[in-house]
């Protein structure tokens, strides 16, 4: 949509995804290749409900990523791989787009928020245990830091069940152990 003057007289543009009128200082505006101010014409509180990406370039991208982006862990208990991914949309329908691609169950154990980079950061400590691009087999290693982050509170829990019984099992000795040395 090309930012003309009767739009700015208005000062009102209708979002494409809630229709709700808004005033324009609600959307965001950048410049296309011809140097055309053209705005974004879904509004930044869809945008961040409902985690809608539209194009964007440059330090907008990089600062939506920081604001928005979600690293998460999945796990297929079929073939007993975790899965270690970026995504900048709801986690939950990232995890339909795999399942649709997946001949195994896959099921989202939870995120953190994090970026392209963190994600990066992570599959490289486990690259030991990396079975193919951001697959990697079941260890301890990855077992143990997603317990760290579900205590220590940054991992959002998506699904407590994937690890069932087991988790309780960890997490009680895990403190035994620590209550022992002490």
């Amino acid at each position: 949509m090309q930012l003309t003057d009767e739009i700015i007289r208005a000062n009102r543009v209708q979002c494409k995804h809630c229709h709700a009128e808004k005033p324009v200082c609600d959307f965001r505006q950048f410049k296309t290749k011809t140097g055309k101010p053209t705005l974004v014409t879904i509004c930044r509180d869809c945008e961040k409900i409902n985690g809608i990406k539209v194009s964007l370039r440059g330090s907008e991208a990089r600062e939506y990523e920081r604001t928005h982006g979600k690293v998460y862990f999945a796990y297929a208990p079929e073939v007993n791989r975790f899965k270690i991914g970026y995504t900048a949309v709801d986690p939950m329908a990232r995890l339909s787009s795999m399942q649709g691609e997946s001949p195994v169950e896959i099921f989202m154990i939870g995120y953190i928020k994090g970026t392209q980079t963190d994600e990066a950061n992570l599959q490289l400590k486990f690259s030991n245990f990396q079975y193919h691009r951001e697959w990697f087999v079941h260890c301890d290693e990855i077992v143990s830091l997603i317990f760290e982050l579900i205590d220590s509170g940054q991992l959002t829990v998506i699904n407590e069940s994937v690890f069932g019984s087991q988790y309780e099992i960890a997490r009680t000795n895990s403190i035994e152990a620590v209550s022992d040395d002490h």
